[in-house]
């Protein structure tokens, strides 16, 4: 068998129109593969999100090309020194490996092992985390000796299938349960003004949700990182749209988030929903959840497809997503393992 050739980095600022060209047809080889019910993202959209990066992580791109064609992409992320929330993440390294089925059994991801380590002592890893969902990768990952920490369920909702009498029900009882609290709708999030206390709750929020035995660090929304959204989101002609629900005291306890892009119409992806612990048990999210599927239906009649991802753990979110019609179309899971046991394996697979 030839020996494949060593990954190389791929860098989206220096790259080539060629080399998009052929990172955007492994991408969507990539999608035909795995069967994955969601479209795949624009060239443009994508160009942009690795472009301009993200000011809480590093991520580092490599990539099996051998001027024709890619076989394989890895991509690696790393807490970004100096970033809120940095010292509760430090060392917690995440990445991802796809080889495509042509190029399976070539030993292509044992070559990327000793790359991974230089960059995981780069980035001062402690935790070493990848995410499987096929079952090679699943039994690749268990045979490395990594454990699985988490599983998240990503379901789909089709518009044409929802039982709108129902949603509309929800949306009338929210009112009649907390007639006290109210709502409150943003494009693109609150106006400036509003972005420390959004922030803040936002983190609290998301902070608050399941993950599983995951080791992880906080989740930390600043008013900065709201910022880079809006730019983000302007810069791909996207818009979220937020609704939130206020005490009579002026307090945020709940919020849900809505991702829509112009160039996928007919699309649309659930960000975070969650209510904060004082209020729970009054079916708030239901409200809210039905309310935003109200407003998409009167304002984007070409909408027809919603994605979400929840953890396998989180019950009362599924059990909402499920009564309203979501269906499961892939879960991803988590596996992690200390840099130490990381190295050691490495090194043994190299023979070192």
């Amino acid at each position: 068998m030839i020996k494949p050739p060593a990954p190389a980095r791929f860098d989206p600022q220096t790259a080539s129109r060629e080399e998009w060209s052929r990172y955007h047809a492994f991408r969507r080889q990539r999608q035909v593969e795995a069967g994955q019910g969601e479209p795949i993202g624009p060239d443009r959209l994508s160009e942009i999100e690795l472009i301009r990066g993200d000011t809480a992580s590093i991520t580092d791109v490599l990539w099996t090309d051998d001027g024709s064609a890619v076989s394989s992409v890895a991509m690696f992320w790393s807490p970004r020194p100096g970033a809120e929330g940095y010292e509760s993440n430090r060392g917690i390294l995440w990445f991802e490996l796809y080889v495509l089925n042509a190029h399976r059994r070539e030993g292509i991801a044992r070559t990327y092992l000793p790359a991974l380590l230089e960059v995981a002592e780069r980035n001062e890893g402690k935790v070493i985390s990848v995410t499987a969902e096929d079952p090679d990768g699943h039994a690749a990952v268990k045979a490395f000796g990594f454990t699985k920490k988490s599983d998240e369920i990503h379901s789909v909702l089709d518009l044409a299938e929802v039982d709108w009498q129902e949603v509309e029900r929800w949306a009338e009882d929210g009112p009649r349960r907390s007639p006290e609290r109210s709502l409150e709708w943003y494009t693109n999030w609150p106006p400036e003004a509003e972005w420390p206390e959004y922030s803040r709750v936002a983190s609290e929020l998301f902070n608050s949700i399941p993950f599983d035995d995951q080791e992880h660090g906080d989740v930390v929304i600043t008013p900065a990182k709201l910022g880079e959204l809006k730019h983000r989101m302007a810069a791909t002609d996207g818009r979220v749209l937020g609704l939130v629900v206020r005490e009579p005291d002026g307090r945020l306890v709940a919020l849900t988030e809505m991702a829509l892009w112009d160039e996928l119409p007919e699309h649309a992806w659930q960000w975070l929903t969650a209510v904060h612990r004082s209020a729970q048990g009054n079916r708030i999210g239901r409200w809210i959840k039905a309310a935003m599927l109200l407003n998409l239906r009167q304002n984007h009649p070409r909408l027809r497809w919603i994605y979400t991802g929840n953890a396998a753990s989180n019950a009362a979110m599924r059990r909402i997503n499920i009564d309203l019609g979501f269906r499961p179309y892939r879960t991803s899971s988590g596996y992690q393992m200390p840099m130490a046991d990381f190295a050691a394996a490495v090194a043994r697979r190299a023979g070192v």
